[in-house]
C-alpha cells in the first residue's frame, strides 16, 4: 500500500513517515527513478532490521532532504557519512533512542555523534535523546555544528554540563533541552520495565534480521552488538 501511494505521488513526494514496517525492499523502491527527488522530510520509526543494503542508494536520490527523524532505528556512522555526503540541504537530524533497553556503550555513542558533527556542520536542529555519549561527543557537536539553534539532550545521562561544555551550550544554543528535563511532551515514551516481553521480542526480531545481512560493510556493527546477548 505504501509503495502504491509513493507511485501515485508521481515524483512529488515531499513528506514520508514509515513506522514499524520499513524494509530494504521499500527503501530500494524509493531509490528507483525520481520517486524521492522532491522528498524533504523522512521519519522512520521502530525499524528492528537492517536498512543498510539500500540506504545509500536511497540517499543519492534524495538530495533535497531537510529533515531526517530516526526513532528506535539503528544506523551506523558510515550511514551518517552518506547522509552528509548526499543531503547537503539537511537542517534537522533526530536520532532518538530514549529508553532503548540495550546499550551500545559510551565509546560507540561518541563515535556516532562525532560522525554527525563532522558531516552535518549545517545543522540547525539536533535531537539525540537517550544517547550514551559523554562530554567528548558533546564537545564534538559544539565544535562541528556552529549554526545549531536547537539541541535536545534529554536522557543523555553521561554528560556533565557543569563545566565548559555546559557553559558553551547555554551561551550558543537558543533552545536547549537538558538531560534531566521532562519527557512529558516527547512523542516517544521512555522505556517501561512492564513492557519487558515486548522489548525482548522486538529486539530478537531486530537482531535476527541484522545477523542475516550479507553486507560485508555491516559486519563490524553485527559483531559489536553480539556482546549484547
Amino acid at each position: 500500500m505504501c509503495m502504491n501511494v509513493i507511485d501515485r505521488s508521481q515524483g512529488q513526494l515531499v513528506d514520508l513517515n514509515i513506522e514499524h514496517f520499513p524494509t530494504n525492499d521499500l527503501i530500494q523502491f524509493l531509490a528507483q527513478g525520481d520517486r524521492s527527488s522532491q522528498l524533504k522530510r523522512l521519519q522512520i520509526s521502530h525499524c528492528y532490521g537492517s536498512l543498510h543494503k539500500s540506504w545509500s542508494d536511497f540517499l543519492k536520490k534524495a538530495p533535497l532532504l531537510e529533515e531526517i527523524t530516526l526513532t528506535f532505528t539503528i544506523i551506523s556512522k558510515e550511514i551518517v557519512a552518506d547522509i552528509s555526503r548526499y543531503c547537503p540541504m539537511l537542517k534537522s537530524f533526530t536520532y532518538n533512542n530514549n529508553g532503548w533497553k540495550y546499550s551500545i556503550g559510551k565509546s560507540s555513542a561518541n563515535d556516532f555523534v562525532i560522525a554527525v558533527a563532522k558531516g552535518m556542520s549545517q545543522l540547525l536542529n539536533l535531537q539525540l535523546t537517550g544517547s550514551e555519549m559523554t562530554n567528548k561527543g558533546l564537545q564534538a557537536i559544539l565544535d562541528g555544528c556552529p549554526n545549531l539553534e536547537s539541541l535536545d539532550l534529554r536522557g543523555c545521562l553521561n554528560i556533565n554540563l557543569g563545566n565548559r561544555c555546559g557553559k558553551l551550550c547555554k551561551e550558543r544554543i537558543k533552545n536547549l533541552r537538558l538531560p534531566g528535563d521532562s519527557m512529558e511532551d516527547h512523542k516517544v515514551a521512555p522505556y517501561d520495565s512492564s513492557d519487558e516481553d515486548d522489548y525482548d521480542t522486538n529486539y530478537d526480531m531486530w537482531y535476527d534480521a541484522l545477523t542475516e545481512s550479507s553486507d560485508d560493510g555491516y559486519a563490524g556493527l553485527v559483531a559489536e552488538y553480539q556482546s549484547l546477548l
